[in-house]
């Protein structure tokens, strides 16, 4: 059984290619393999506030695989009165409608708080579980602090954080790039 947000995104695409196709031509509509939507902003309520919340500037609803695929999405999740906890922004991610899993893709950039910040390459976030995993290289860069490592896992939240390996410890260059970095202490395989 689809979860209520799963519906909902379903039915927002559809509406909205339904609409799209009614105000450019008055043939027959036949339903594509493919849905396309420029410019799109999701957000999930509880109780009147926002939980989560999706913008992206091109959606594709692949109906075949049942997933939708976005292209330079931003994920932004909510605190429990509404203020935004997180916001992590990547190069593309990728929806599976039936088990809720999302597949973020390329430059992923995860700012939790003023303090901390999370860097990776892949990362998943299986939603029913209200967790995110790797097994790609992370960095998360917290307060001066700067942890390298390889594979992770966190709630959703990110109040719990497991690296399964950790590669190196430091602080991070005056310029704050993850790509420089002084004082690590590098595992010995």
């Amino acid at each position: 059984m689809e979860s209520k947000p799963t519906r909902q995104i379903t039915i927002i695409f559809i509406s909205l290619f339904l609409l799209v196709s009614f105000s450019v031509t008055s043939e027959p509509i036949q339903l594509q393999d493919t849905i396309r939507v420029e410019g799109l902003n999701l957000k999930e309520y509880r109780a009147g506030v926002c939980q989560r919340e999706i913008q992206t500037q091109h959606a594709f609803f692949d109906q075949d695989n049942n997933q939708i695929k976005l292209i330079s999405p931003r994920f932004i999740i909510y605190t429990p009165q509404g203020k935004p906890k997180s916001i992590l922004t990547c190069e593309q991610s990728k929806i599976n409608l039936q088990n809720n899993l999302i597949d973020i893709l390329g430059n992923i950039h995860l700012q939790l708080d003023n303090e901390t910040e999370f860097q990776t390459s892949q990362l998943f976030w299986q939603t029913k579980e209200k967790k995110f995993y790797t097994d790609a290289m992370v960095r998360i860069r917290r307060n001066n602090n700067l942890i390298e490592g390889k594979g992770f896992e966190a709630d959703e939240a990110f109040a719990n954080i497991q690296i399964r390996e950790f590669v190196a410890m430091g602080t991070p260059s005056k310029t704050n790039d993850f790509s420089t970095v002084k004082n690590m202490k590098r595992d010995k395989k």
